[in-house]
């Protein structure tokens, strides 16, 4: 399983292996990347649709690429990925401007049953947050070489 990570952002194996749909990261770029220059385009926060609960779920789009490719490089894949957090707890946001690049996402297991996540931004924008499940919702090819958009 090949992990890319900043060591200010780390990412464990056993983190990522817990990621419900990580395949598709992994069948798109070969890896799960950084995320380091790469940008948060979305975040969408909504009460948990099951049981009542006191907790809820994050939804956060990415604009994602291979990193060591050129952008003119035709096998950057680039993409939007978008990630469902769920039962999220002591979430802090701050930053949020009209570009959202980061240095890095990290993703740990703590006390083996929850996931503590963090982002960071070189324009001051970051989150972090714990929460008891990732989902990989989809991958959408943003490919600007392709003759049709899919966007």
């Amino acid at each position: 399983m090949n992990i890319q990570y900043d060591s200010n952002f780390p990412v464990t194996a056993e983190a990522v292996k817990e990621i419900e749909g990580n395949e598709i990261v992994f069948n798109f770029l070969g890896h799960w990347p950084s995320f380091t220059d790469m940008e948060v385009l979305s975040l969408r926060l909504d009460r948990m649709d099951r049981n009542p609960s006191i907790y809820s779920d994050l939804t956060a789009e990415f604009y994602i690429y291979d990193l060591s490719k050129s952008p003119s490089d035709k096998d950057r894949k680039q993409a939007f990925l978008e990630i469902l957090f769920s039962g999220l707890r002591d979430l802090k946001v701050e930053g949020w401007t009209h570009q959202n690049p980061l240095q890095g996402l990290s993703i740990t297991i703590k006390d083996g049953n929850y996931f503590s996540v963090y982002w960071g931004g070189g324009l001051g924008h970051d989150a972090s947050f714990c929460c008891d499940s990732i989902r990989v919702i989809r991958l959408r090819d943003r490919n600007p070489f392709l003759e049709v958009q899919d966007w």
